[in-house]
């Protein structure tokens, strides 16, 4: 978070900051200079996310699950936290895992759920610099209770779109 006045981030904003844009979401959403306004929030994380600032992602997409300023809508979260995956931010590709893996807002679905904690573990060290991710733990502990044939499946959903997106190349 800047150390920046409301003012100022509001005129950056103005020209087209994208930084300003998430900043201001940051502060109405968490209440940090201005009155929490969740509404006020979203419009400004909406207008950085489409930017693909992937904080901005990342916290929208916590309005829609949570229906802060915003209709819950899991569509909407899917949307954003996808996008922000495909930017590289692992740790949003262990929440889509989550919402899969006990059905919030989607079917659940085991295969769907792996297959969104593989990538989210494509690196050895998660973003809380455990050496051991939380994400490799839910994604043992799934693939546990599938056939061979469903974890077959989930890795080649997995390296299939990992390929496909350039942020992500599986490393051997």
């Amino acid at each position: 978070m800047l150390n920046i006045k409301p003012k100022d981030l509001i005129r950056a904003a103005g020209q087209g900051d994208v930084e300003a844009h998430y900043e201001l979401g940051y502060m109405y959403d968490n209440g940090k200079g201005v009155a929490q306004d969740y509404e006020i929030a979203a419009e400004w994380y909406t207008l950085a996310a489409e930017k693909g600032h992937i904080n901005a992602q990342h916290y929208l997409g916590w309005l829609f699950v949570e229906g802060n300023g915003v209709a819950q809508d899991y569509k909407a979260v899917l949307k954003w936290w996808t996008r922000a995956v495909e930017l590289g931010d692992t740790r949003i590709a262990y929440l889509l895992g989550c919402m899969y893996k006990i059905g919030e807002g989607v079917p659940q679905n085991n295969v769907t759920a792996l297959m969104w904690f593989i990538i989210a573990t494509r690196d050895t060290i998660n973003f809380t610099g455990r050496k051991r991710s939380r994400s490799a733990d839910y994604r043992d502990s799934i693939a546990k209770k599938m056939t061979p044939a469903e974890i077959e499946k989930a890795k080649m959903l997995a390296t299939k779109w990992m390929g496909k997106h350039r942020k992500f190349r599986i490393v051997k």
